[in-house]
């Protein structure tokens, strides 16, 4: 029996931790899909290939400047009726829900997103901040939403 590092050093169950938007997970697939290619002196050149291959891309992973923050879009049941836009950080999720009551969470207070604090006095700041990331973002991608934003959003 033989116990396999990954290339890196590091021990295998490692977490990065970062924060990852939906298209970064198709990367964190194939890297994950790489890292199990037999070892060296074991594996065909294709195996070697793919774990120097692995051994490159987890080595990068250090020196990605990660967001802070990922958005998310959500288009709406029927007739797109009902659509969200999202910005998270990882303590804080805020969901604009157009005309019906926005929601924020403290994710670390509140794991579950069980208590809606858009409109506690104590997060004002917090909401101002959040609503400002999601309509910069919103700039930044032409979300066709955005015209929409100033008249709902605080």
């Amino acid at each position: 029996m033989h116990a396999h590092r990954h290339p890196s050093g590091r021990s295998t169950g490692t977490a990065h931790g970062s924060l990852v938007a939906a298209v970064g997970l198709v990367v964190c697939v194939l890297l994950a899909a790489l890292t199990t290619a037999p070892p060296p002196a074991r594996a065909g050149t294709e195996g070697r290939e793919a774990l120097v291959k692995a051994a490159f891309l987890y080595h990068f992973l250090e020196f990605v400047d990660w967001p802070d923050s990922v958005y998310a879009q959500y288009h709406g049941d029927e007739f797109g009726l009902y659509s969200q836009r999202l910005v998270r950080t990882r303590q804080y999720k805020f969901v604009y829900n157009g005309p019906d009551r926005n929601e924020l969470y403290d994710l670390q207070a509140d794991p579950h997103e069980l208590r809606n604090l858009v409109d506690h006095p104590q997060y004002e700041t917090v909401r101002s901040e959040m609503a400002r990331r999601l309509t910069e973002w919103m700039d930044v991608v032409d979300d066709s939403l955005r015209k929409w934003v100033p008249e709902t959003l605080p």
